[in-house]
């Protein structure tokens, strides 16, 4: 009986334990991957993960539609010879994410980049689009 109950016991803890890993990433951690997955898209000169990875404060005041056809723009852009796009890839050596503030949609990182040995942090704003977290470019 007492090797019942322990073993009930065991099983209900692993249930936890695994029902509790179950609830995926964390608006922190989305938000770090997002600005990791923006990154290696420079890095590897991949010009649609780039455009898919950003959003300008414009985009966001249109529908759906006119985004997409925006988003194809910024592909079609860079495709072709991807001079321009490999210009810059070749620039950035490590980046970094500090801590993160998520409100809502919206999310603020500090990040340290350093671009030909030169270390910068600055405050980087992302907002979720659709379900996706992306590195939001504003107007001024």
């Amino acid at each position: 009986m007492l090797r019942s109950m322990r073993l009930l016991a065991l099983v209900a803890l692993a249930c936890t334990v695994l029902l509790a890993g179950c609830g995926g990433a964390s608006e922190e951690d989305q938000v770090k991957q997002a600005f990791d997955d923006y990154v290696q898209a420079v890095k590897d000169g991949d010009e649609d993960r780039f455009c898919d990875s950003i959003v300008s404060s414009e985009l966001l005041e249109m529908s759906d539609g006119e985004r997409a056809k925006e988003t194809q723009l910024c592909k079609d852009e860079f495709s072709g010879d991807g001079e321009e796009f490999d210009e810059t890839s070749g620039l950035l050596d490590t980046s970094e994410v500090g801590e993160v503030t998520v409100n809502g949609d919206r999310a603020t990182a500090a990040m340290t980049v350093t671009v030909k040995g030169k270390k910068t942090t600055s405050k980087t704003r992302f907002v979720k689009v659709g379900g996706d977290w992306k590195v939001l470019f504003e107007s001024r």
